[in-house]
């Protein structure tokens, strides 16, 4: 009749992770990776003794701007099974009742027998209740992945559908895919973080002061990972900072182009890439930045091996730019052109797969082509690809890439 937590779960399918409700541990499940899935499987347990009626509510996540928020199951009701006493008349003094008892083993009547049996088939019968219950976003999904009967199946499951955009100020952001080992004998990672710059700045600071962040939590298993960010939207933009140096430059740069330098002040793009942590080291914070600069600081197993998402990038975008020429050594060339890959980014945070470079748009350096954060391959190799066997299209799976971009 409240809704105090009672109860444990147990897991019993590889995408499951505990979450503790209250003080009761293992309290809540909730998934590990972020791809589609059907189902996950648990148990639950009651405390000892308990009786009483209970519902187990769960929350199914479309996107982020469509979820069903505590969907109950059905009430179960758990029946405490008590002991059988003997009547009064039965129970006799002396020694002769006390050796007869231990001699003869009490047993259950006809009428207790039925009475046990029928209180293991509605224990039988609510286990099957919650199972269905639990599986019941099999159908919502379905309903969902067909577009049919959205708007019934919402309101069956007393949905709660949220509109409008991402609110920056909650939004953390998860990256997930796959990992990829080749080599059995190589190690995984500790664990994974993300390594980012600042876009703007790139090659542009040497002297230790570039910006860079560097973090994450992450959970991982043999084949799969997942990586939440710490900071969300609104914290992680207010964190990057910009050279003074850089900001000069520009604002010489952009002196006869007003409209674009107010953008300048207010646009703000990182770069990053997720790595792997091995032997419970610290993810690194040295200040060597750039592009060659990031790629090359690594954590390394035992047999030299490294993780990394070698052919992926994650971005996060802060306001707009408009193209604009610059004069570069004497020749004016157009920067932030609508057709470059950087500028085909949406705002707030995403992700990128390397791509041989677009000779249509004068660009000769390779590209990122923007995909599902879901989609991300964490790569543990012992060495770098050689220039003979780089191939974006092709990649090997026992070697690093090296994306040029810049």
């Amino acid at each position: 009749s409240d809704d105090s937590v009672t109860g444990t779960f147990e897991i019993v399918s590889d995408d499951a992770q505990y979450v503790q409700c209250g003080e009761v541990p293992r309290s809540a499940v909730t998934h590990v990776f972020s791809e589609s899935k059907e189902s996950i499987k648990l148990n639950w347990i009651p405390p000892t003794n308990f009786s009483g009626k209970v519902e187990i509510v769960a929350t199914f996540v479309q996107d982020y701007a469509n979820y069903w928020v505590k969907v109950p199951s059905k009430t179960l009701e758990m029946l405490e099974l008590e002991p059988e006493s003997k009547p009064e008349s039965e129970l006799d003094s002396g020694q002769e009742s006390e050796s007869k008892q231990e001699s003869e083993p009490e047993l259950l009547t006809e009428d207790s027998d039925k009475s046990t049996c029928d209180l293991l088939d509605r224990l039988e019968a609510g286990t099957r209740q919650m199972e269905a219950q639990l599986q019941i976003q099999r159908t919502w999904i379905q309903n969902l992945k067909s577009g049919s009967n959205m708007k019934c199946a919402m309101q069956k499951a007393s949905t709660v559908v949220v509109d409008s955009a991402v609110d920056p100020s909650v939004h953390l952001a998860r990256f997930s895919g796959k990992i990829l080992k080749s080599d059995q004998t190589l190690a995984l990672p500790y664990s994974l973080a993300i390594r980012w710059m600042n876009f703007i700045e790139v090659d542009n600071v040497r002297d230790g002061t570039a910006w860079n962040w560097t973090g994450g939590v992450s959970r991982s298993n043999n084949s799969h990972f997942s990586l939440d960010m710490e900071l969300t939207e609104d914290e992680f933009a207010r964190n990057i900072t910009t050279s003074p140096k850089v900001i000069e430059l520009w604002t010489e740069t952009l002196k006869n182009n007003p409209k674009v330098q107010g953008q300048f002040k207010n646009f703000k793009f990182a770069i990053g890439q997720i790595y792997g942590v091995y032997n419970n080291d610290q993810p690194s914070t040295s200040p060597v930045n750039g592009n060659d600069g990031y790629l090359g600081i690594r954590s390394k197993g035992p047999s030299n091996e490294t993780a990394l998402a070698d052919m992926y990038a994650v971005f996060y975008k802060q306001g707009t730019l408009d193209e604009f020429a610059i004069n570069n050594h004497g020749r004016k060339k157009q920067a932030f052109q609508a057709c470059k890959w950087y500028s085909k980014l949406p705002k707030g945070f995403s992700c990128g797969l390397g791509a041989p470079a677009d000779e249509s748009c004068g660009h000769h350096f390779e590209r990122f082509i923007p995909i599902k954060c879901s989609e991300i391959v964490v790569k543990v190799a012992s060495n770098f690809c050689s220039r003979i066997e780089r191939n974006l299209e092709d990649p090997r799976p026992d070697c690093h890439l090296h994306v040029n971009w810049t």
